[in-house]
């Protein structure tokens, strides 16, 4: 969930940089409407000079893609022969907690925000891949008993979805208050 929320923001915080939101003034032209992305008249211009804003939900993605293909075979064989499965499932979820902090930096709508918080939904969406990993191929491990199995996934679900719902308080309570509560 949190990972949906961030994207959005994200998106709109880069359209936001780069000047593509539509002001009312243009009768509702965006940046994708234009024929010119340079920014020589004062309108859209492109992402670090590279890339245009709609497309970094899709490079995020396809990062975290790759990372979590060239990786997830490593950690789930680390969890395997090592004993150490919760403690890196909780590092995992320590490391998603760090890029969620790292989101909420896009409060400031700027270009080195928008890096730190692209690096934050990257490592928000590759841990929990890695938690997901944890939960799903190993819970069963856990018990030869099915219902004490099926309580322990059910909880780590339960406190994982409480705290996507923190997070969306924690952002509500962070967007409101800023000037332009338009994230609030």
């Amino acid at each position: 969930h949190s990972a949906i929320i961030f994207a959005g923001v994200i998106t709109y915080a880069a359209l936001k940089v780069t000047h593509c939101l539509s002001d009312g003034s243009d009768d509702g032209e965006s940046c994708t409407d234009k024929n010119t992305d340079d920014g020589d008249d004062g309108t859209c211009v492109r992402l670090w000079g590279i890339m245009k804003p709609d497309s970094l939900l899709t490079v995020i993605g396809t990062i975290a893609a790759i990372i979590v293909a060239l990786t997830a075979a490593l950690v789930g064989t680390a969890m395997d022969v090592t004993s150490y499965r919760r403690q890196l499932g909780l590092c995992a979820y320590l490391l998603a907690l760090t890029g969620m902090i790292l989101c909420l930096s896009i409060a400031a709508t700027t270009e080195s925000a928008l890096i730190a918080a692209s690096i934050g939904l990257i490592m928000v969406i590759v841990c929990k891949a890695y938690v997901l990993l944890q939960v799903d191929s190993y819970g069963p491990e856990l018990s030869s008993v099915q219902a004490e199995v099926g309580t322990a996934i059910t909880g780590a679900f339960t406190w994982s979805l409480i705290c996507n719902v923190l997070l969306i308080i924690i952002w509500s309570a962070i967007g409101t208050g800023l000037p332009n509560s338009t994230f609030g």
